[in-house]
């Protein structure tokens, strides 16, 4: 059962037992902080203004579900207070995200990432071995992604981080105009490249490993992460 506290901060639980997805669509989604440390429970707390505030929230069999149509409601009566939604899920969650605008924090989690929004970023670490984000304009500064992963940026920037690679990574990263980064250990910090209008660069990686990335018109750099360490 989903219930809702009243101390001003909308709080909402239900068993975590089975539960294998998420669901997210709203066009105004503010700040997402997507954790994946549910015990017994998994639950969402809301914090902004409550005309911003999903319209439906619940549980639906092996999906957690939230939908909201809150762009009329926005251009109405505007944004005086932040919007935040904090979501402690099953570490193998299976999620997917849709929005208009707002940003996206990942801390940890194993399973299946699709994310598809208009405007905003993408950041933070994630273990899921099959990643796919679509932005049209924006940032994604991922950790991790340790095997299949498919971005795509038309206007903005991206940065990949790893700590080591594995072996098992296939990361494709495409930015039509702006800029991306790679930061791999020293040992494969080394690429080929493609040059022009049209920028490319691969990863000499290790044998399994295919990292590359792509960029119409902007900057494409690849070094190292030495002193970064993976959560």
């Amino acid at each position: 059962m989903i219930r809702t506290d009243r101390s001003g901060t909308d709080f909402k639980a239900v068993p975590s037992a089975g539960l294998k997805f998420l669901e997210l669509d709203m066009p105004v989604l503010g700040n997402l902080h997507l954790h994946f440390d549910a015990g017994e429970e998994a639950y969402v707390k809301l914090s902004g203004e409550y005309h911003l505030f999903p319209a439906y929230t619940a549980r639906e069999g092996d999906r957690l579900v939230l939908k909201g149509r809150n762009l009329p409601a926005y251009l109405r009566h505007g944004q005086k207070e932040r919007l935040r939604i904090d979501i402690h899920l099953p570490e193998d969650t299976a999620v997917d995200l849709t929005f208009l605008a707002g940003v996206v924090s990942l801390n940890g989690g194993y399973g299946p990432l699709s994310v598809k929004g208009f405007s905003g970023e993408v950041s933070g670490y994630t273990g899921s071995d099959r990643v796919r984000v679509r932005l049209r304009c924006g940032d994604v500064s991922l950790a991790g992604l340790p095997g299949e992963a498919d971005i795509r940026i038309g206007l903005g920037s991206s940065t990949l981080r790893w700590s080591r690679l594995l072996g098992t990574e296939r990361v494709g990263v495409r930015c039509a105009f702006g800029g991306v980064e790679l930061l791999v250990p020293p040992e494969w910090a080394q690429k080929e490249e493609q040059g022009g209008f049209f920028k490319k660069k691969r990863l000499h990686a290790p044998p399994g490993s295919s990292v590359s990335a792509s960029v119409w018109f902007g900057g494409l750099d690849v070094g190292s992460s030495r002193g970064f360490t993976a959560p």
